[in-house]
C-alpha cells in the first residue's frame, strides 16, 4: 500500500488514511483517484482491545489536466470530509456496517472486515 498523504483521526477513535492513486491515461489527462482506508470502532469502547471494522472507499474524477490535479484532489477530499465523515463518526455506525457485512449487504465492501486492536 502506498503512503497516505493525509491521516485523519476521527472523534470516535477511528482513523482514515487518504492515499493518492492518480494516474495519467492519455496525453495531459489524468484520472484522480483517492483511496480512503480506515478503521472505525464497532462498539462504545474505543480503548485498547476495542473492535474496529475496516472501511474502504474511493474518490475519482476523470479528465483532469496536470495543472489541476492538486486542486481536484483537495476538492474531492474536502467534499468527502464535509459530507461523509459526519456519518462515519455517528454513534453506532461501525456496528451498522458490521451487521451489513455479516448479512451480506449489497452496499458492504468485499474487503471490509472486523479487526481487534
Amino acid at each position: 500500500m502506498a503512503d497516505p498523504f493525509l491521516i485523519l483521526p476521527l472523534e470516535n477513535g477511528g482513523q482514515l488514511h487518504f492515499i493518492d492513486l492518480s494516474n495519467r491515461y492519455f496525453g495531459d489527462f489524468h484520472k484522480v483517484r483517492v483511496q480512503i482506508v480506515g478503521d472505525l470502532p464497532v462498539g462504545e469502547d474505543c480503548g485498547a482491545g476495542a473492535n474496529f471494522i475496516r472501511y474502504e472507499t474511493e474518490l475519482t474524477q476523470m479528465a483532469v489536466r496536470s495543472a489541476e490535479i492538486v486542486t481536484v484532489r483537495s476538492r474531492l477530499v474536502d467534499n468527502f470530509i464535509a459530507t461523509s465523515v459526519p456519518y462515519l463518526i455517528k454513534k453506532g455506525f461501525g456496528l451498522q456496517l458490521q451487521r451489513k457485512i455479516q448479512e451480506g449487504g449489497r452496499r458492504a465492501k468485499k474487503g471490509s472486515s472486523v479487526i481487534d486492536r
